[in-house]
């Protein structure tokens, strides 16, 4: 009798975790879904506020159940109610306490800047750049502090070609956050653009200083402004460094080939057009580059395959 007695204990014990592990996940899906939903008018995100407040009513009856339950049995000194009482509070407390020592200090205004940040990609993604810098600037005006609400506004600038407040972000960004590396990459093909190519190229070496093994894009645009500035030694060591780090992508080889040309070093320049072709169904079979019409005419000429 008394082996039957523990085993209903276990057994009850053991059902009553899962369905509070179960609700705890279901609730965790639904603030997600609820967050990704924000200040979006729709009847999806309607749905998920009232899912989530089912749910939530669930676990409060859950508990107060459980409690009322295992106080009965305790009062009763049965030991069955004690171990339920005990339970409960341990599934109670512990998630609260483990989230709150494992999430860092925030602005408390922070959930809603990474809302509006959330609302300003997909407005970003939509093509409508307007709407996007509404949703950042108001992140940023929840939080002057963040480095990543003006680096996306910033970029949002860049793509519109509006290169002055795409710099002055990116520079708003640097200033909270000095090692933002993709602050200081974004702000260097802006100051490329507008000409200003020493600047540029300091931008992409301290993006290349910050993470130098995962910065083929920096080593890649501080060439093209190497380039552009006609210090061509410098550029092809540069399209060096990343065919090094990957030797599949067609382009850069063709980029060098364009650089060895223009210092008089025609063999190599067409060494490298060649193995540009050679590589360019590789490169676009792996996916690293799909090569457009006017680079597939340029190519071709520079390789003599043009007929």
């Amino acid at each position: 009798m008394e082996k039957k007695r523990k085993m209903f204990i276990i057994k009850t014990i053991s059902i009553l975790v899962s369905i509070f592990v179960i609700l705890y996940g279901v609730l965790m899906v639904f603030n997600a879904w609820v967050a990704l939903g924000y200040s979006l008018d729709t009847q999806e995100f309607r749905n998920a506020i009232v899912l989530k407040r089912i749910f939530s009513c669930l676990f409060a009856v859950l508990t107060s159940a459980c409690f009322i339950v295992g106080g009965i049995g305790t009062l009763r000194s049965k030991k069955w109610g004690f171990y339920i009482v005990c339970t409960t509070l341990l599934l109670w407390i512990t998630p609260g306490l483990l989230f709150k020592s494992i999430t860092p200090r925030t602005n408390p205004e922070q959930p809603k800047v990474q809302q509006f940040l959330i609302g300003g990609d997909i407005f970003y993604h939509q093509k409508n750049y307007q709407q996007a810098i509404s949703y950042y600037q108001k992140a940023i005006e929840l939080d002057p502090n963040s480095a990543e609400s003006y680096g996306r506004r910033g970029f949002v600038y860049y793509m519109q070609g509006n290169m002055d407040r795409a710099i002055s972000d990116y520079s708003k960004a640097i200033q909270i956050n000095p090692n933002d590396k993709n602050a200081y990459h974004f702000r260097g093909l802006a100051y490329t653009d507008k000409g200003n190519y020493d600047q540029a190229i300091s931008d992409f070496t301290k993006s290349i200083e910050l993470e130098p093994y995962a910065c083929i894009q920096a080593y890649e645009n501080r060439a093209a402004a190497y380039a552009k500035k006609g210090n061509y030694d410098q550029a092809i060591s540069d399209y060096n460094k990343v065919i090094k780090i990957n030797p599949n992508l067609a382009y850069i080889y063709y980029y060098r080939g364009v650089a060895y040309d223009a210092k008089g070093d025609h063999d190599q320049a067409i060494s490298d057009y060649n193995k540009a072709w050679i590589y360019l169904p590789k490169a676009e079979s792996l996916g690293f580059f799909k090569a457009d019409p006017d680079f597939l005419d340029k190519l071709k000429k520079a390789s003599g395959r043009e007929k």
